[in-house]
């Protein structure tokens, strides 16, 4: 009977192990899985400029909401608290006008876009975001990883041109974009 409760105990040791172990091995795949600039030159995206963060976010049949719009207003939040951007956050609330609104805006000029969306200032430039992919998996003991991807793309409204970037990344769910933004705001202080 000994014998019996000392491999009962091993037994619901190693299973009560399993899940803090498996969550720490799952940190050694986490952070930024690709990078590439696919329109322009990262050193042409300006800085400290104001940035107007178009929302929700376009978004592949490989990806879902979390919750319409949320996406744009953390980048929002994010590239301005990096010291990228002056940023401010446009919303459209009627879903089936996304495309049309975005080619509406971009024919606009920056004191025609503050006048039409109310904006504080003129913006330098527009993010029009897609999302790419998404999933997620509960980590034991790390609580809610996504693996998620965006192409992000700048466009200057004086210039017609823009600089695109597509990021993925597999990170904890809270702090996927602000790891997003951190690599893109050390990749561009290092772009010539």
């Amino acid at each position: 009977m000994r014998a019996y409760r000392v491999v009962l105990s091993l037994l619901v040791l190693c299973l009560a192990s399993c899940g803090p172990i498996l969550g720490q091995a799952m940190r050694a795949t986490e952070g930024i899985r690709s990078f590439e600039v696919t329109e322009g030159h990262l050193g042409d995206l300006p800085t400290g400029v104001q940035l107007l963060v178009f929302g929700p976010f376009a978004k592949t049949d490989a990806a879902f909401y979390i919750c319409r719009g949320e996406d744009a207003a953390d980048f929002a939040l994010a590239l301005r608290d990096a010291d990228l951007f002056r940023t401010e956050l446009y919303l459209e609330r009627d879903y089936d006008r996304l495309e049309a609104t975005v080619r509406g805006l971009r024919e606009k000029t920056p004191p025609q876009l503050q006048a039409a969306l109310g904006l504080t200032a003129p913006p330098d430039l527009l993010l029009f975001g897609t999302l790419l992919h998404r999933s997620m998996i509960v980590a034991p003991t790390r609580g809610v990883i996504t693996d998620v991807g965006y192409r992000l793309e700048f466009f200057d409204p004086g210039t017609r041109r823009s600089v695109t970037v597509e990021i993925a990344a597999k990170e904890p769910f809270e702090r996927a974009v602000t790891e997003i933004t951190r690599e893109l705001a050390e990749r561009r202080a290092r772009a010539p």
